[in-house]
């Protein structure tokens, strides 16, 4: 057999390895944005735990008349702990049993709250991954902020 009447089947090393790059950076791409709409899927998450408590806040002051006051200030759940957030706290019952904890880590949450003296006034809020603030205020006001929120119940600094 002499080499004109061979016939090539296969691909050449220069053209596996084009390929193989090729596929690589597809997958790497692939990974950044799915690794972004894990953090946007958590930040949602945070959003609707904090509504969450909302709710059982204005559940709480239906049946008390009043919210949860200044004792809670700057209260993060921990595991074990006395807070507003955890089994012991006064929204537990609220909440039909059920503490809800950061998706990232189910031993600490990033859900802060802010009580005033007389009762009337609070604020809620969680930093997000995606950077930023999710802001609650008993006012009824919601939303982003990039600063992290005032230590004052009373002041909301969402428009």
């Amino acid at each position: 057999m002499t080499d004109e009447n061979m016939n090539k089947n296969g691909f050449t090393l220069i053209e596996i390895l084009i390929v193989v790059a090729i596929i690589s950076i597809i997958g790497t791409l692939m990974m950044a944005s799915f690794s972004l709409a894990r953090k946007q899927g958590r930040d949602t998450q945070r959003r609707s735990d904090i509504s969450q408590y909302r709710i059982a806040l204005e559940n709480y002051y239906s049946v008390n008349s009043y919210y949860p006051n200044q004792n809670y200030n700057g209260d993060t759940y921990t595991s074990g702990g006395t807070g507003v957030f955890s089994a012991s706290g006064p929204l537990y019952s609220f909440m039909n049993n059920n503490i809800l904890k950061d998706p990232v880590n189910s031993s600490t949450n990033k859900y802060v709250y802010v009580g005033d003296t007389s009762g009337l006034n609070y604020k809620m809020y969680s930093s997000l991954e995606s950077g930023g603030y999710w802001e609650i205020c008993s006012n009824g006001k919601s939303g982003a902020t990039q600063q992290i929120p005032a230590n004052d119940a009373s002041v909301c600094e969402l428009p």
